[in-house]
């Protein structure tokens, strides 16, 4: 089976963005895209319907570009292979689409090439998560940091935001990260595309 439908397959549209906790949450997030003074965007695992970031965006005047496996996105793809020039957006943002993701550390060497800022936004690591609707990422934060290091994602700002649902017996808790791409370091590639970085440790990452 080609990557494409498997990962149709196993990742199922989100449709969760739409609850009004989640927009309540997504509420929070402007201040963070509008200090990147970025006028266009690409809104990451836009699930379907299009999720709130799109609608918050375009409400302060930006322009989006939605990017999903369902239908109703603007662009069909991947999130590890975008179909993008270098640059071409300013800000690349990822609301609870990363821990959807078998390969996350692709994602965001790609949010990281299309845009310089990214915005972020995974739920607090649990084990209610692990592999619950497609969770094939759920990581500390730790790790979720030293694959942004790895991708040349700097962290300029973390936070946390609620997403709980009304009458929930506990607390949902998301994790926010603005990121600038930093490659002030020494290119990690010779010229022959060998790798002179370091790959994240197996058993930092959890993949046991």
């Amino acid at each position: 089976m080609r990557t494409g439908q498997w990962l149709k397959a196993q990742q199922p549209s989100s449709r969760s963005q739409d609850y009004p906790h989640h927009l309540r949450a997504v509420g929070e997030l402007w201040p963070l895209i509008e200090a990147t003074e970025s006028r266009t965007a690409a809104d990451l695992g836009s699930g379907e319907p299009i999720s709130g970031i799109e609608a918050l965006l375009e409400g302060h005047g930006m322009t989006v570009t939605s990017v999903d496996l369902c239908a109703l996105a603007d662009v069909r793809a991947e999130l590890g292979y975008l179909p993008f020039k270098d640059d071409a957006f300013g800000v690349a943002v990822a609301r609870h689409s990363l821990e959807h993701s078998p390969a996350p550390l692709l994602a965001l060497r790609e949010m990281a090439r299309v845009a310089s800022w990214s915005l972020v936004v995974v739920p607090e690591m649990a084990l209610l998560w692990q592999y619950w609707r497609g969770h094939f990422s759920v990581f500390p934060r730790s790790v979720w940091e030293r694959l942004f290091h790895v991708a040349d994602l700097r962290v300029v700002f973390f936070g946390e935001g609620d997403f709980t649902e009304p009458n929930a017996n506990a607390k949902r808790t998301e994790w926010r990260w603005l990121l600038y791409r930093d490659r002030s370091d020494e290119e990690p590639y010779e010229s022959n595309g060998r790798f002179l970085g370091i790959y994240p440790s197996p058993m930092v990452v959890g993949w046991q």
